[in-house]
């Protein structure tokens, strides 16, 4: 038994970089900063979900009382987070089709958003971070969607008893010039930093 595989940790969250070279892994730096570089989301409320699912077609015979042979006929992966931050730049790459302007000569400064009539889906890598905080040396995990897009609507719910939030769910494509086996994601445990 490992106690150090034993885990309790946030999870930093870039967007954006690059997706890992074929056969290459994901490494981070002293700062936990990905290989692949990207944008850090912000602050964030709530754990952030790395999520695999697939459906099962089982194979029955008239000669066997269970089934004899199972198959995946699809696959699922997705990433989903809350972001406590209501920053503009970083959340109009959730917001597909939309574009951002930031005014700043104009007193008082604005940055807005706008949005519609655009049918391209934004597509891009996506990598959690995490740091266990009580391990020496230093313990990470790291999981990288290669080529994530925004599955579900965006909202920002907005109250006087509690936080602006923005759920996040991202969902990978698979990307067919990577080898079967490396299509869609990448998760890497490094115990010393690179």
């Amino acid at each position: 038994m490992a106690q150090q595989d034993l885990y309790i940790a946030a999870a930093n969250i870039y967007v954006g970089g690059t997706a890992p070279a074929i056969g290459a892994i994901i490494t981070v730096d002293s700062s936990g900063v990905p290989s692949t570089a990207g944008t850090n989301v912000g602050l964030t409320g709530g754990p952030a979900v790395f999520r695999v699912a697939g459906d099962i077609h089982e194979i029955s015979v008239e000669q066997a009382l269970s089934p004899v042979k199972i198959r995946k006929t699809s696959e699922e992966v997705e990433v989903e987070f809350s972001i406590k931050e209501i920053d503009f730049a970083k959340l109009k790459r959730f917001l597909n089709g939309s574009m951002l302007t930031t005014d700043a000569t104009s007193t008082p400064q604005t940055n807005k958003v706008t949005g519609g009539g655009d049918a391209c889906i934004n597509t891009f890598p996506v990598v959690l971070v995490t740091k266990e905080p009580c391990g020496t040396p230093a313990y990470y995990t790291m999981i990288s969607l290669y080529k994530a897009y925004m599955s579900d609507d965006f909202e920002i719910e907005f109250g006087k008893d509690s936080e602006s939030m923005v759920k996040v769910t991202l969902r990978g494509l698979a990307d067919t010039t990577r080898p079967v086996g490396d299509q869609t994601y990448q998760i890497v445990q490094q115990r010393a930093v690179a």
